[in-house]
């Protein structure tokens, strides 16, 4: 399987509780403790520096101070990278999270790689139609399948959208919290690894379907709404420089899992799970901190 060996992680200035997104996103806590923007801070970069040293290339970029982003954090919402040099923008539902566009992180990308061509979708604002990049599409690059469940901040007409002009096919389906709401993210119920994936399979509707699917090439390990809660769903399988998978997860993540579980995973891959208590605050995990880079390197 196709899997980054770079990514990018922003080191937040603004990290703190969001109003905005609090309404479509149930992990969210609503008050964070006091100390959490430093304390951010050091998750990334702790995070950053066990990667690095699991063998994945890893770009820090600084979040300005400029303008209060309070998820920078999570980049890979608003944009991805493909390896035909392709750089797609989204449409993000929040107009705080759209400031997001402006951290240097394309500038920095720039000196590294070769940029081909942006496709610029966030003119779906205006219209109300968002599709939140890598939260809203878990892609499984070698097959060309898009896995999207649909939410507020994840339109079905603009998935089809986005696979007729990457050339991918769709694979929606409907996910539901014990709550009754649409799961706010794909991949936070889904993630693909090279010989395995992990599935919310008791808030997915039909999941047989789903199942059967990705049991075609890979083991599936099925998590209980415990394990989404605590961001089990929410990991990222990587390349390192050897060659080698490495899948980043929480602490939390990973402590939840059951031994046959975690049996499976690290016999296919090397683990990093990070500590990241704070950042698991504003509703996002391992998996949104980081941004696959695919580009070809200059």
């Amino acid at each position: 399987m196709t899997l980054a060996n770079t990514v990018v992680m922003v080191r937040p200035a603004s990290f703190g509780p969001d109003s905005e997104t609090l309404t479509t996103n149930a992990f969210q806590t609503k008050c964070f403790f006091e100390g959490s923007r430093e304390a951010g801070r050091d998750e990334v970069d702790a995070f950053a520096e066990a990667l690095r040293t699991a063998g994945v290339r890893v770009f820090v970029i600084d979040e300005p101070e400029d303008l209060v982003r309070p998820n920078a954090v999570f980049p890979n919402n608003w944009f991805s990278t493909h390896p035909d040099g392709t750089v797609v923008l989204y449409p993000m539902q929040a107009e705080n999270r759209r400031l997001e566009r402006q951290i240097p992180v394309l500038a920095t990308l720039k000196e590294h790689f070769h940029i081909e061509k942006i496709l610029d979708m966030t003119g779906n604002e205006e219209r109300g139609r968002f599709l939140e990049g890598t939260g809203s599409l878990v892609l499984d690059h070698d097959a060309r399948l898009a896995w999207s469940c649909p939410s507020p901040r994840t339109d079905p007409s603009l998935l089809q959208e986005w696979c007729g002009l990457m050339g991918f096919s769709a694979v929606p389906f409907e996910a539901r919290g014990q709550d009754g709401r649409q799961i706010y993210h794909t991949n936070v119920v889904m993630a693909l690894g090279d010989g395995f994936a992990v599935v919310g399979s008791s808030l997915v509707e039909g999941p047989e379907r789903v199942i059967t699917a990705l049991a075609d090439s890979r083991v599936v390990i099925e998590l209980d709404s415990d394990q989404i809660e605590n961001f089990a769903g929410n990991m990222l399988a990587l390349r390192a420089e050897d060659g080698s998978q490495v899948v980043a997860m929480s602490e939390r993540a990973w402590n939840s899992l059951k031994p046959d579980q975690r049996e499976i995973v690290s016999q296919r891959a090397r683990v990093v799970s990070a500590q990241l208590t704070t950042i698991e605050q504003s509703g996002g995990s391992a998996r949104c901190m980081l941004a696959e880079i695919f580009l070809p390197r200059h």
